[in-house]
């Protein structure tokens, strides 16, 4: 990538901008994009079945090779901006991307305005559950769980969260 480019992505997503996108739009469909990495399974976005993640309004999508560099490059600056808010008193809350293998779930849909959004799930228990074919949901766990959306048309981030303790 072209250093311009990664600067320009920096600044944006450093500000954190809210993007409250709830809408509805055509999907844009790469029937080609295939995922070969063991530590993502990506879900097909079902209103009726996950009403808490996006608007019952969008629709599914699906992502893209470039799509998922993308959601990777978000989240690391999503959990370093994280990591950075932490009380010095609760630093094992941290997010651990080097010491933890996280697995990842993301699910795509289009907005109203015609915008790409993913949900990220993220974790690094399983539970020996078939994770692949639906969302993994835990409660508690700590840092081990967290998940945020992103715009990928903005290239923001928003709702962050990391599960807590039991």
């Amino acid at each position: 990538m072209p250093r311009l480019f990664i600067a320009v992505l920096l600044i944006g997503l450093l500000s954190c901008q809210k993007d409250e996108s709830n809408g509805e739009g055509k999907s844009e469909v790469d029937a080609n994009a295939a995922v070969t990495d063991t530590t993502i399974a990506t879900i097909k976005f079902d209103a009726t079945e996950m009403p808490y993640i996006f608007n019952k309004n969008a629709s599914a999508a699906t992502l893209t090779p470039q799509d998922l560099e993308q959601i990777d490059s978000l989240l690391l600056v999503c959990v370093a901006n994280c990591n950075k808010t932490i009380r010095q008193d609760l630093q094992f809350m941290k997010i651990d991307l080097v010491g933890r293998l996280y697995k990842k779930q993301p699910v795509a849909v289009v907005n109203r305005r015609g915008e790409k959004e993913v949900w990220v799930n993220c974790f690094c228990d399983d539970f020996s559950k078939p994770w692949r074919n639906e969302i993994l949901s835990v409660s508690d766990g700590g840092s081990c769980y967290f998940n945020f959306k992103i715009n990928l048309k903005s290239l923001t981030y928003y709702d962050f969260g990391v599960n807590g303790l039991a």
